[in-house]
């Protein structure tokens, strides 16, 4: 979602719905022109999982259609359906059309307010707290290998990567403590690649930050 958000000229969030949604398009039109098989590949959503070697042996094109485009609404109306699907045996009364709500807002709605809004506001009260330091914005290739989303340099020089988090990510249910275990992989190769730690920053929506300790790391790292 990062990259694909990184690749939208918007500057508003309808503009961001609409270019979701026409990759989207553009992503279902490139892949039915692939022979059978390697569309079937690309629409696996669990191939990393089920076959990792032929997607590790998958040529970049190819995958980047699905890194570099967002989906169709028929699309999210699945995933709308598997939600329903398992939500329902939790919550009775849950709708099909409550799940569609809740996976166009989780996919389409928290990437805006995530990526642009929290991360927008969190990176301007750093910058005011630690005047001396530069942030800059990972690319989307380099956030999906390393989990970071920001490089912090002091006189031109790293000495941190920093991942945004919101508070939901300090919670300990069984999916984020997976997330969390992959994005410790990733910054442990961020670290080793480059030589710096990386810091978790959990702030909400107004860029308030909820984990001092954070504050206190940047602090030691810039000398103060």
């Amino acid at each position: 979602m990062t990259t694909i958000i990184e690749n939208c000229p918007c500057i508003s969030k309808q503009e961001w719905v609409d270019y979701y949604y026409d990759t989207g398009i553009q992503r279902h039109e490139a892949i039915a022109k692939l022979d059978k098989h390697t569309a079937d590949k690309l629409q696996n959503r669990l191939l990393k999982e089920t076959d990792p070697e032929s997607f590790r042996y998958m040529k970049y094109e190819l995958k980047s259609l699905n890194y570099n485009h967002g989906r169709r609404k028929e699309d999210l109306h699945y995933k709308s359906e598997v939600l329903h699907h398992h939500a329902k045996k939790q919550i009775s009364n849950l709708s099909t059309e409550d799940a569609i709500a809740a996976v166009q807002h989780r996919v389409i709605g928290e990437t805006w307010n995530g990526i642009i809004i929290r991360e927008k506001n969190t990176v301007a009260a750093i910058q005011k707290l630690f005047p001396s330091i530069r942030l800059h914005k990972t690319t989307g290739t380099e956030d999906h290998k390393f989990a970071v989303d920001y490089g912090v340099c002091l006189n031109d020089n790293l000495i941190c990567g920093i991942q945004i988090k919101p508070k939901s990510y300090t919670y300990n249910t069984p999916y984020l403590l997976k997330a969390k275990a992959a994005n410790a992989r990733k910054n442990q190769l961020y670290s080793d690649t480059y030589g710096v730690p990386v810091i978790d920053v959990i702030s909400d929506y107004h860029g308030k930050i909820l984990n001092g300790n954070c504050l206190v790391q940047i602090r030691e790292l810039c000398g103060h």
